[in-house]
């Protein structure tokens, strides 16, 4: 991994060069003081924090500690640096920033932000969405990547774009070029049909954003998961959750592993979900000979998450 002190300083030795203008630097913890210990290391002038979320509990004990590690990075920032923040996520809004430096705020709920996005669909070949400033300037953004999460990524990167002076012709044409990251809602053809992969380490944030994704999606919807793990003693709840929240999202389940996807089950029965359309496999492999069975070239079938076998049962 490059977002560890390890990580961070292979790249600034191997790959830095006298070039180069500007050091984009991912910060990595699963337990307190590591961002601080990073922020330290870098100094950054620039600081972002995209969304906090309940993950490594087991490490972090809880999500206060989260909390304030992941807005350190801002905290740490000099006075003459610029932060960048998501006020639709709500630890990140409920946060009371202790910095005086100055804070570009993202959003698509929110109405109160420096940057927004609205008008946002999705389809087979990505996502389309205007960007609205809060002086009311709205560019039109064109982009091969899905899901809120990457929207709100594409906002955070224009507002440090515009603080740089950068013009909006370029970054349209930057974000039209952004490439898909493989295994994160990444749209791929595996035997013949549409998939939407997202199968890289899934948590709560994320697999809400993937139904709403799958959600607009044509013709049939199907998922395939085995849940969500590492969310210590609220595993249980969010996995039942993300269950309720299928419905009228999707329009068939594949769960992996009877017992890893219980409460995703309990969830589904729970919501009223046809539990015709739900199918229990002990393996990836058995959801794929599932759904070649099921599906269409005109379907999409999404992987919320792929777990190692010791994790199935």
């Amino acid at each position: 991994s490059y977002n560890t002190p390890m990580g961070i300083t292979i790249t600034i030795r191997n790959y830095l060069k006298p070039l180069h203008q500007v050091f984009v630097c991912e910060m990595g913890a699963d337990k307190v003081n590591e961002i601080r210990f990073l922020s330290n290391m870098v100094q950054p002038q620039f600081g972002v924090v995209t969304a906090i979320g309940p993950q490594h509990l087991n490490t972090f004990k809880s999500i206060d500690n989260i909390i304030n590690e992941k807005m350190a990075l801002i905290e740490k920032l000099p006075l003459s640096g610029v932060g960048v923040i998501n006020l639709d996520n709500e630890y990140i809004r409920n946060y009371h920033i202790k910095n005086q430096c100055l804070i570009l705020s993202v959003g698509i709920e929110s109405t109160d932000v420096d940057f927004r996005a609205v008008n946002i669909e999705y389809g087979p070949q990505g996502s389309h969405f205007d960007v609205q400033t809060k002086d009311n300037v709205v560019v039109p953004m064109q982009s091969k990547l899905l899901g809120e999460h990457n929207v709100l990524n594409i906002l955070v990167s224009v507002a440090l774009a515009k603080q740089l002076g950068i013009s909006w012709e370029d970054i349209q044409k930057a974000v039209r070029g952004i490439q898909q990251i493989e295994h994160r809602l990444e749209l791929k053809t595996m035997f013949g049909l549409r998939f939407i992969d997202n199968s890289f380490n899934s948590n709560p944030i994320s697999a809400a954003n993937s139904l709403k994704v799958l959600a607009m999606m044509p013709q049939q919807r199907i998922l395939i998961t085995p849940g969500m793990i590492e969310l210590g003693d609220q595993q249980t709840h969010y996995n039942f959750e993300f269950g309720k929240a299928m419905q009228g999202q999707v329009d068939r389940v594949v769960l992996i592993g009877k017992g890893q996807s219980k409460p995703i089950h309990d969830g589904l029965l729970a919501s009223g979900f046809d539990m015709e359309a739900v199918h229990v496999v002990n393996s990836m492999k058995a959801a794929f000979d599932l759904v070649k069975q099921k599906a269409s070239v005109h379907d999409t079938i999404l992987i919320e998450n792929d777990l190692p076998d010791a994790f199935i049962y």
